[in-house]
């Protein structure tokens, strides 16, 4: 799995990664990731036995326990994949043709 993240100046650059995916699914970070770039510092290969909504779930959940003031629920989960899309947790997101 690559993993993306969204620098200072609001560009998107490719970051080393612990999320391997033999799939080649894609990871993209944006907001508050500090809990999920410490976190994966020091936890090599935990994410291989997860799907990739289990591994987001959990991303997130590591950075609404940090700083619970600046992230928290309701959260989205959608699914992207080629040619489709799909939700796996709509949080606050409404239903709209384009993705429903």
């Amino acid at each position: 799995m690559q993993r993306f993240n969204l620098n200072s100046t609001g560009n998107i650059v490719e970051k080393d990664n612990d999320l391997l995916d033999r799939n080649g699914n894609n990871l993209a970070l944006a907001g508050e990731t500090d809990a999920i770039t410490k976190y994966l510092s020091g936890h090599r290969g935990w994410a291989h036995s997860l799907t990739p909504p289990q591994v987001v779930a959990f991303l997130v959940q590591l950075e609404i326990a940090a700083d619970p003031s600046q992230v928290g629920p309701p959260t989205a989960v959608l699914d992207l994949r080629p040619g489709r899309s799909s939700w796996i947790e709509r949080g606050a997101c409404r239903a709209t043709d384009a993705l429903d």
